[in-house]
């Protein structure tokens, strides 16, 4: 018991030092611009300091009936003030950059490991990745965009308002820092009270996203079950404790921000005190000459402008703990993604140079589900024929769409190799490089010639009307109203379901690929739609390699070979044994 808590310490701090490793890499795109915030917040803090001396010099003017005192004051007083206000402006906007630079980078780097363009071990959970996609980026984002500029111009405006402090008058000086010394160590402590609050409130919103999303999905099972009011409680009890989390995390906030407080209103009471004490001559110390009016009041005005930055900065040290929390699960995400190779080597790409269909092949590959110990199948040596189609059946669950993801790259084997080739050159499965058609189709809110564009973003709207064309729908689209230009909607208004289909031929047609991996092209759609679809996926492949999964007995007729899987095992059948 005692080695497997020292071992889940041990794995605890590792992830706890990736995290922060990453985090600090995290702020690199958006550094420029942060570093010139901070030098605007410094320069900002000097010009407050003028306008501060300013205001106290016409406060002493005013007392002793010195008019130029007055003009000249005052003039100085709305010069500082017209430039401070003016490199705050320029401070935010620069912060702003770099926060939206930062941010930009992390969801491009999730995107990459979340989306299908490196090879993945595991398949990211959809509630968590939306919400590192759009909560955690952001809080990584704030807490950079807030902290690199203060932890530059922090010390410089403090120490520039120290060094302003002891020439006025050097005891008050001495108040400011005896009374800073104790931040720090609240600082400290506030982290590390903030830290579990924030890992109990990422844990109750992840637990919640995900019970919402398998709700939603699951909709029509659980009333057929009957369990819609049991899941309803369910949901009721995690938003209570996500709400107990939040309102955590509240108290933490507001009882680290009330001991700051109390230090800070401390140190200005004492200063206060002490410069009201000294201006009614109660109050002398040894070789100091008494002070002046003016000299109060700026020391006094100064005095919690020097407790600004450190206020910022406390306040700040609950935004890393929620950053670190945050940078935990990115990160995870990240490593569990892309592994990064996706560099072509020259036999690649002189394979992809070839227009000429790519012969697959399979030896020792086995794919194990990944944080289980169940073996998925195991195949110790299948070929996908050049310019054949080969059909992949079996039940639901058995590995269809997984054994797919491996021939297409989208995925490692547990063991073995997976190897394209064609008459002069072999690859292994490169991403983004065959033409995958999945269950559904994703059709934009654009014009047709955009979603075809898809496929390869340079296409010429005549190669498009071609693709258009052997997908069959050529008919279709010359009786819309602008032709390839008239726009469709999101997720499909006014396109059928076949229809969709065929658009998605249309986009890998223009893609050029000579592998084409189809999970389920005819789901869902009635024989006749089937059909058609089946005949422009045959007319678009002619002479190209493809693989298919199915359950349709039409698909299964019209392929050259059929590989069943059942229990682990892929038996190779032809096709008229399938049949």
């Amino acid at each position: 018991m005692t080695d497997t808590k020292a071992a889940d310490a041990i794995g605890s701090a590792e992830q706890t030092a990736v995290a922060e490793e990453w985090l600090r890499r995290a702020a690199v795109p958006g550094r420029a611009a942060l570093r010139v915030s901070a030098a605007l917040l410094a320069a900002g803090t000097v010009l407050a300091i003028a306008q501060w001396w300013c205001l106290a010099v016409v406060a002493q003017a005013v007392m002793s009936h010195t008019g130029a005192l007055i003009v000249w004051g005052v003039a100085g007083l709305v010069a500082a003030a017209i430039l401070a206000a003016a490199a705050t402006w320029a401070s935010r906007r620069f912060e702003a950059a770099g926060r939206a630079r930062i941010v930009g980078e992390i969801r491009n780097s999730l995107a990459v490991a979340l989306l299908p363009r490196g090879r993945r071990t595991t398949d990211p959970e959809p509630a968590a990745s939306a919400h590192a996609l759009v909560e955690l980026a952001d809080q990584v984002a704030d807490y950079h965009a807030r902290v690199e500029p203060l932890r530059i111009s922090a010390p410089v405006s403090m120490v520039a308002i120290f060094v302003a402090t002891a020439l006025v008058h050097w005891p008050a000086a001495i108040v400011l820092l005896l009374s800073s010394a104790l931040v720090p160590l609240n600082m400290k402590l506030a982290g590390i009270f903030a830290q579990d609050g924030n890992d109990r409130h990422l844990l109750a919103m992840r637990r919640l996203s995900a019970m919402m999303l398998e709700s939603f999905h699951g909709l029509s099972t659980l009333i057929n079950l009957g369990a819609v009011d049991r899941r309803r409680r369910d949901i009721d009890a995690a938003s209570r404790e996500l709400t107990a989390a939040n309102l955590a995390v509240v108290r933490r906030a507001f009882l680290s921000g009330l001991i700051m407080d109390v230090v800070v209103t401390f140190s200005i009471a004492a200063n206060a005190t002490y410069i009201g004490l000294s201006l009614l001559g109660y109050v002398r110390v040894p070789g100091v000459p008494p002070i002046s009016l003016a000299a109060g009041l700026f020391v006094l005005l100064l005095c919690p402008m020097y407790f600004a930055p450190l206020r910022s900065m406390a306040a700040a040290f609950h935004d890393r703990e929620r950053a670190t929390t945050a940078a935990k699960a990115i990160a995870s995400m990240l490593s569990g993604g892309s592994d990064g190779s996706e560099t072509q080597s020259p036999r690649a790409a002189e394979l992809l140079a070839k227009a000429e269909p790519v012969t697959v092949s399979l030896r020792g590959v086995r794919y194990q589900v990944p944080d289980g110990d169940r073996q998925l199948f195991a195949i110790p040596s299948l070929q996908v024929e050049a310019g054949s189609w080969t059909a992949v059946t079996g039940v639901s669950g058995a590995g269809k769409t997984t054994l797919l993801s491996l021939i297409g790259g989208l995925r490692e084997p547990t063991d073995g190799t997976i190897e394209w080739r064609t008459s002069s050159a072999a690859a292994r499965p490169m991403v983004g490089r065959s033409a995958w058609i999945g269950q559904q189709t994703v059709i934009l809110e654009d014009t047709v010639a955009e979603n075809v564009r898809l496929g390869r973003t340079d296409a010429t709207d005549a190669e498009i009307t071609e693709a258009l064309r052997a997908a069959g729908l050529e008919q279709a689209v010359t009786a819309l109203s602008r032709g390839i230009h008239t726009i469709i909607g999101d997720g499909g208004w006014g396109v059928s379901t076949g229809e969709a289909r065929r658009i998605a031929i249309a986009r890998a047609l223009v893609g050029g690929a000579r592998l084409w991996i189809l999970d389920e092209p005819t789901s869902h759609l009635d024989p006749e739609s089937e059909l058609v679809v089946l005949d422009a996926l045959k007319r678009a492949t002619r002479g190209s390699t493809v693989v298919v999964a199915t359950h349709s007995a039409a698909v299964v007729n019209v392929a050259d070979a059929v590989w069943n899987l059942e229990e682990g095992v892929v038996e190779v059948r032809s096709a008229l044994e399938a049949a």
